[in-house]
């Protein structure tokens, strides 16, 4: 990837925040741009239509296991939205209330679980955000990764789709990688 791109990439993801009050502890390098990348992800997704309950209703971001990054994603997103939807983060603590989420974070902290918390939202329109390579393998829509002091990221498509979500291609052309195990039929 271009540095152009990621330069282009990191401007968009910081333009909804540079005008945010600072946020009141210190959070590494590392989670402050996993925040930025939750905060302003939202953008770049497309849902199905029968995923918000009202037009008025709230685009959760959600964030099951450990998080790094305090209330600095709090603060990052107060008072904005996504297609016309406000965006709220929810600190997830039971398996039970993650449907209803419309972006969920899902930290290295319960890895063992990734298998089972992807199945609780199998069917319910969620982009799934982890942290390590195994979040893909288990089912995971997107992981972050960190390479010197760039926020880097990998798609897994086919799980996109399974989800009924469309991701921008802005958003993928800036991926590191994109898997893709089913190839689509040819005529």
């Amino acid at each position: 990837m271009s540095q152009f791109r990621r330069a282009f990439f990191l401007w968009l993801m910081a333009t909804s925040i540079c005008a945010r009050s600072a946020i009141p502890q210190y959070i590494s390098p590392q989670y402050t741009a996993k925040a930025k990348f939750l905060a302003n992800s939202p953008e770049f997704v497309e849902w199905p239509e029968a995923t918000f309950k009202s037009p008025s209703s709230s685009l959760l971001i959600c964030v099951y296991g450990d998080f790094s990054f305090g209330t600095t994603l709090a603060v990052m997103i107060g008072g904005t939205s996504a297609h016309g939807h406000r965006k709220e983060v929810k600190w997830i603590r039971k398996e039970q209330d993650l449907p209803g989420c419309q972006v969920l974070f899902i930290s290295h902290s319960v890895a063992k679980h990734y298998a089972k918390v992807l199945e609780v939202v199998k069917s319910s329109a969620t982009l799934t955000i982890g942290e390590d390579g195994d979040f893909l393998k288990a089912g995971g829509m997107v992981s972050l990764d960190m390479a010197s002091s760039t926020l880097i990221f990998d798609v897994n498509l086919d799980a996109v789709h399974g989800g009924q979500l469309r991701l921008s291609s802005q958003l993928l052309s800036l991926a590191r990688h994109i898997i893709q195990r089913s190839e689509p039929t040819r005529s």
